[in-house]
């Protein structure tokens, strides 16, 4: 996983239009981002746990919940369930609510949803800073596998 100071030069280097926001409570869960900006334009980061192996889902903060059984036509899986505390730390190196939007060596998978704001939050790896990105150059930055409606 790469640390702040690394994504924000990943997203220098890609000449994405982002911020990155400190402040003084830390973001673990949705309802914590609420005191800082429209939870709509959320976007946390969960990691899939499948029998083709994990992947990083972007979701929307406007979707409410993911059918995970719908995620198998996209991913061509016929096991899709999210991964474990353990298993994402296994994978990540961060455990779950203090993932970044970007810098996962996983596969991504985009929700489209995310394109229908200007701009998406999320984290950075640091609970006391949030990324505000363009949906638009989150999604050519994460270069997803897939996506879904």
């Amino acid at each position: 996983m790469l640390n702040v100071n690394q994504i924000e030069e990943l997203l220098k280097l890609g000449q994405a239009e982002f911020e990155i926001i400190d402040h003084e409570r830390p973001i673990l869960t949705l309802a914590d981002a609420k005191a800082y900006f429209d939870i709509k334009l959320a976007v946390p980061n969960l990691i899939l746990k499948t029998d083709r192996g994990f992947y990083a889902m972007l979701v929307s903060g406007s979707r409410g919940q993911v059918a995970l059984e719908d995620l198998k036509n996209v991913l061509n899986c016929e096991v899709v369930k999210m991964a474990g505390k353990k298993e994402v730390m296994e994978q990540t190196g961060v455990e779950p609510g203090k993932l970044p939007l970007i810098g996962l060596s996983l596969p991504y998978i985009f929700d489209k949803r995310i394109l229908e704001h200007s701009y998406a939050y999320g984290g950075v790896g640091d609970p006391y800073r949030t990324l505000r990105i363009n949906a638009y150059d989150l999604k050519r930055i994460v270069a997803p596998i897939a996506e879904f409606d």
